[in-house]
């Protein structure tokens, strides 16, 4: 039997494909909400990853797809489980953990209360430089 060339390099693309696919199914990263605190403009998240708490930090509005890249992002520099960001398998736990954020009543309530943090501190730094009225035209 010939092989060609593109044929040859279909069937390693796919080999390769179903091998990350089972390494993504090998492990999944169970995600709950632990806590948050804003300083200024930024937020402070914790979180419980199978198991092991990692904290990360976003700035502005807190959005689930930022703080899942982030959370993976740490998980994954452990070397006890190094994932590399260009694998198909880091955007497969990305969207997991997006999913299981998006899910959770515990953390939208979280994502809530930071945002009514941020704006309150925008609010604040907005009146001391140049009074309230110039931030409820601005927001």
């Amino acid at each position: 039997m010939k092989i060609t060339k593109s044929h040859l390099g279909k069937i390693i693309k796919e080999e390769v494909t179903r091998l990350l696919m089972q390494e993504t199914e090998s492990f999944r990263l169970i995600v709950h909400y632990i806590d948050q605190g804003n300083v200024y403009d930024q937020t402070e998240w914790t979180f419980s990853v199978n198991g092991e708490e990692i904290g990360t930090t976003t700035t502005g509005a807190p959005r689930a797809d930022d703080i899942a890249w982030n959370i993976v992002g740490e998980w994954g520099a452990d070397p006890n489980h190094p994932l590399d960001e260009e694998s198909p398998s880091f955007e497969g736990l990305v969207a997991d953990v997006a999913h299981q954020l998006n899910t959770s009543d515990k953390f939208a309530a979280a994502v809530e209360e930071a945002e009514e943090d941020i704006n309150r501190y925008a609010r604040d730094a907005s009146v001391d430089y140049g009074g309230e009225e110039d931030w409820e035209e601005d927001w």
